[in-house]
């Protein structure tokens, strides 16, 4: 068995030691791998445990739209209703003007209303 001190065979190609750099490096590439299989088997860990428990996401918003009052006042009437992927536009006409509503669909909140107001008493009479 050949010391490291030994002179090479005649043949032999010798190998220079690894500076600390090239150690590093080769240290830093194995810790990152290291961390990226601990990540994704901490990922499939937590995908499987979700998987496999029943989540009580429909509790949390069970009710919480079933009812929800919009005001309008005495004598209004609801003309149309029309909705988008997360909002309803409800068109209100009473004896003093016209209103859209709008709502959320997902909460049930108002979020905020549109008077309409004829510019004219001429365009209001052609509305009716």
């Amino acid at each position: 068995m050949p010391d490291d001190t030994a002179a090479p065979l005649p043949g032999e190609t010798v190998k220079p030691p690894l500076s600390n750099g090239v150690k590093a490096a080769i240290m830093l590439l194995v810790t990152m791998g290291l961390i990226l299989v601990a990540g994704l088997i901490f990922v499939a860990v937590v995908v499987a445990k979700r998987a496999h428990q029943p989540t009580e996401t429909a509790g949390l918003f069970a009710g919480r739209f079933g009812v929800s009052d919009i005001h309008v006042e005495p004598g209004d009437a609801v003309k149309s209703v029309t909705m988008t992927d997360d909002r309803l536009a409800i068109h209100v006409t009473g004896d003093k003007n016209d209103q859209i509503i709008i709502v959320s669909a997902k909460t049930g909140q108002e979020l905020g209303r549109i008077r309409l107001r004829p510019l004219s008493d001429l365009a209001s009479s052609e509305v009716r």
